[in-house]
């Protein structure tokens, strides 16, 4: 008997040790600090979100005052995440708390990772790149520092605190990576819908795009774990039917239908794999004409859904019935619905409502679009004639 060859696709069980998730979950900050065995604990957050009451009394319920950094910049430049990491080394911290989007939470990380690798200057970073392999497999990078623990509250809808990955810009290349070690996982995730209350429905709506593209991406990609599978299907579920009405006001169930979509970007986060072309298109537009990633996905995934959709028919008829849509050409409907989404939520369609006006730098993106190591799981090949295309089609 001959032995069939099976395809080896891993697995990587979810990177937050613990999740949390409903109303006040914020306050237990804290305890899961010292659980942690944080003594000195740092916070990481956003001018923004600094600015707010919701922040302010949180910060006033600690047991003692902490050094808090909110310098962060959206795609997270090398040299922010540097300043930070002196900020908190001069403060003796030895462990953070991230209260935020990406942006924190990403910067969260990167002082992580800048602590553990003694990194001083920005070329420091290119020693700590973590490997995909085709296959789905992954190799970490080597580091001899300790990672301290980081527990985090997210007020958008990134994804970013359930998965072992920084994504840091290295702006003297206009490129941005997306840095991986399991050290950089995140202790404790706290997932409070009031903490999101104050989270402009904009950027709410548009990370919430980005959760989305996780779940779309991931399944359809090439190297889907079957185990993250049914958990991709029900994120995308839940975000294409209740993210539209998580910032209606008026709802009494507003803070359920907020929590949901909370767990559902968690949910569609499990499970860290190679994603696809329409992820891989954020990362490297955004660093290259500074648009916020919760801006390029909303304009990206229907894009990269028909770009792809020929090369993944089961996975376009899968996510087409988990949202009632029948019709032959599944990767079109499904496009379509996500068009209407975006419509609805009052999010850019193209990138010149994102305020892209350089058309010059496309076959420069399309190339680094092609380096990320993120387009490992895109079900289609692509050459970079494709992606200018693609970039064409979007602007």
């Amino acid at each position: 008997m001959t032995t069939p060859m099976v395809k080896a696709v891993p697995f990587d069980m979810p990177f937050a040790a613990r999740v949390f998730v409903g109303a006040g979950v914020a306050g237990l900050a804290a305890s899961e600090l010292e659980r942690a065995g944080v003594t000195r604990p740092g916070v990481v957050t956003t001018r923004s979100v600094a600015a707010t009451d919701m922040f302010q009394q949180w910060l006033a319920g600690l047991p003692s005052a902490p050094p808090v950094f909110s310098a962060t910049r959206p795609h997270t430049p090398r040299e922010t995440v540097i300043a930070a990491a002196n900020y908190f080394r001069e403060h003796g911290c030895d462990g953070f708390v991230s209260f935020g989007g990406g942006s924190a939470i990403d910067t969260a990380k990167g002082i992580t990772l800048a602590l553990a690798g003694k990194v001083e200057q920005p070329s420091d970073f290119d020693r700590f790149k973590g490997e995909w392999g085709k296959t789905g497999s992954f190799t970490a990078f080597a580091i001899d520092g300790r990672m301290v623990p980081h527990v985090a509250i997210p007020t958008t809808l990134s994804g970013g605190a359930h998965t072992f990955g920084a994504g840091i810009t290295d702006a003297a290349r206009g490129e941005k990576f997306v840095h991986r070690h399991p050290g950089l996982g995140i202790r404790a995730v706290l997932l409070d819908p009031l903490v999101t209350l104050a989270t402009p429905d904009s950027l709410w709506t548009g990370t919430g795009m980005k959760a989305l593209d996780h779940a779309v991406e991931g399944l359809y990609s090439s190297v889907l774990p079957p185990f993250a599978e049914p958990l991709r299907a029900r994120a995308f579920r839940i975000l294409m039917s209740d993210l539209v009405d998580s910032i209606d006001r008026s709802r009494p169930d507003l803070i359920e239908r907020r929590a949901r979509v909370l767990a559902a970007s968690g949910m569609s986060t499990v499970s860290t794999f190679p994603l696809g072309i329409s992820h891989a298109l954020g990362h490297q537009a955004g660093a290259a004409w500074g648009v916020a990633h919760a801006h390029t996905t909303p304009i990206f995934l229907p894009v990269a859904v028909e770009f792809n959709a020929p090369a993944a028919p089961a996975a376009m008829r899968a996510m087409a019935a988990e949202i009632g849509l029948q019709g032959d050409d599944a990767g079109a409907l499904v496009a379509e619905r996500i068009r209407a989404m975006v419509k609805a939520v009052g999010l850019p369609g193209r990138l010149r409502d994102a305020g892209v006006k350089d058309q010059s730098l496309f076959e420069e993106v399309a190339a680094a679009t092609l380096r990320d190591s993120i387009m490992f799981g895109n079900p289609r090949e692509a050459t970079v004639a494709e992606v200018v295309g693609l970039l064409q089609r979007a602007y």
